[in-house]
């Protein structure tokens, strides 16, 4: 894995060169691989700082989604809106439209235009803002006057359970070495490339994922496949609980280490106590463009019976798939949360990111 850093360093670095001698392009671009809504209690507010320096910009907003009736295995719906906006400006929104009528909140001055909502509610998927032109197409701004100036956008959400009381968040991905769509660059987002790239299949990649009772907490994946083109192209990726794989093969589908067959690997997940528990059957899951899974969607029956109780962990890895549309590596957000539950005083979540690796 870290052999092939260095080859893509040289080629990354060559082409910021290029770009700076030619001027530059910084229309810069901030991914939010999850948000969701229900139009009700659920909500996704978002807050968005624009450091560019430039007058007369535009942001221009993509929601990529799926409603609650489509299956994780279908395309996204595309939506896209444009707003003006200012250097230095701060917006907050929620894209359900429950504050403010998704219009910018707390007291803000400037005049946009209209409200930033998604489309529809309720619904899951995950959101681009780029800067544009008023037309919505992308133009160089201009660099930061402050710091990095390289990523001129920059953003937080914070996903909320109004009726509950509960909330979690994070910070929106910035690829800072090129301003396109492009999300693959995993050293650039800070994400690891030990660990979710699904087109390259290594024996050291994949995430630890430990998870509590099942009969008290309830534990859901949140996956984005992510690849170039993240404003108009569904990427696939499947997702398995393994407790050991072949160290020695490459790649799962790898001839040269595998001889012509997939490589060997055990699905399955371990007991509190250390007991590996194979399952019946692959309980492999596919997700295309984004989806939510319970952790029970990877278990069979037997499994889910001996760690109903006691929780349990598993090697999370992602599959080789043998599409064009394959993603280049896979944005997973493990959630856990008790709902109304007195030991735990009442509703409590807990969200983690399983793809990331450093926070700056």
């Amino acid at each position: 894995m870290k052999k092939a850093t260095f080859p893509k360093i040289l080629v990354v670095t060559f082409f910021c060169i290029f770009l700076l001698s030619a001027g530059g392009v910084y229309a810069d671009t901030i991914f939010f691989p999850y948000i969701a809504s229900d139009g009700a209690n659920v909500t996704t507010i978002v807050s968005i700082v624009n450091k560019a320096s430039a007058s007369g910009q535009h942001l221009t907003f993509i929601y990529r989604y799926k409603t609650p009736s489509t299956p994780i295995g279908e395309s996204c719906s595309t939506s896209s809106l444009t707003r003006p906006t200012v250097p230095n400006d701060l917006i907050t929104f929620d894209v359900a439209g429950i504050f403010s009528g998704g219009n910018a909140m707390y007291s803000d001055t400037n005049s946009y235009g209209g409200s930033f909502k998604a489309p529809v509610a309720p619904l899951r998927g995950y959101l681009l803002v780029t800067h544009s032109n008023a037309s919505g197409s992308r133009v160089d701004v201009g660099l930061s006057t402050l710091e990095y100036g390289d990523t001129t956008l920059y953003g937080e959400a914070v996903l909320l359970d109004i009726t509950s009381g509960a909330a979690w968040g994070y910070r929106a991905q910035n690829r800072s070495d090129l301003q396109t769509y492009d999300f693959t660059d995993l050293s650039e987002l800070h994400l690891s490339t030990e660990r979710f790239s699904s087109s390259q299949y290594y024996s050291g990649e994949g995430a630890t994922l430990p998870f509590f009772p099942l009969n008290i907490w309830t534990t859901k994946l949140f996956v984005t496949p992510v690849g170039i083109n993240m404003n108009d192209t569904d990427y696939v990726a499947t997702l398995k609980l393994v407790t050991s794989k072949d160290s020695a093969a490459s790649r799962i589908a790898s001839t040269a280490s595998c001889g012509g067959d997939q490589c060997s690997e055990t699905e399955g997940v371990f007991t509190r106590d250390g007991i590996s528990l194979a399952r019946t059957g692959s309980g492999a899951q596919t997700v295309k463009c984004m989806g939510a899974l319970e952790i029970e969607s990877f278990l069979d029956a037997t499994q889910r019976a001996q760690i109903e109780n006691s929780g349990g962990w598993a090697i999370l890895y992602p599959d080789y798939v043998s599409t064009s549309n394959r993603a280049s590596y896979v944005n997973v957000f493990k959630l856990e949360y008790v709902l109304n539950n007195s030991t735990y005083g009442g509703t409590n979540n807990n969200a983690i990111l399983l793809s990331e690796e450093e926070a700056f």
